[in-house]
């Protein structure tokens, strides 16, 4: 097993997880105030996605250990952005 690559994955998974889950709290912040709040979500749930999947497949250049990384990084990204959602932080 190749550990190096499935660590290299699980942090940019953790990295691309953080900044996908920053980027969407942001995102609804700036929905609140705006006029078209229909079409920022669009916009920004559309550039999150492509550079999340765009990250992800980064990470599978590697080989299919990096990319189980970062699909387990990301889940524990998500994990911790939630426990932060529920306290408020």
């Amino acid at each position: 097993m190749d550990w190096i690559s499935l660590a290299m994955g699980a942090g940019l998974g953790i990295t691309a997880g953080g900044l996908f889950f920053g980027a969407l709290a942001l995102n609804v912040r700036a929905t609140c105030r705006a006029r078209r709040p229909g079409a920022l979500l669009l916009a920004g749930a559309a550039v999150r996605i492509a550079l999340l999947l765009l990250a992800g497949l980064g990470a599978a250049q590697f080989g299919a250990l990096s990319g189980v990384g970062f699909a387990v990084g990301f889940l524990a990204a998500r994990s911790t952005a939630l426990v932060l959602a529920r306290e408020g932080g």
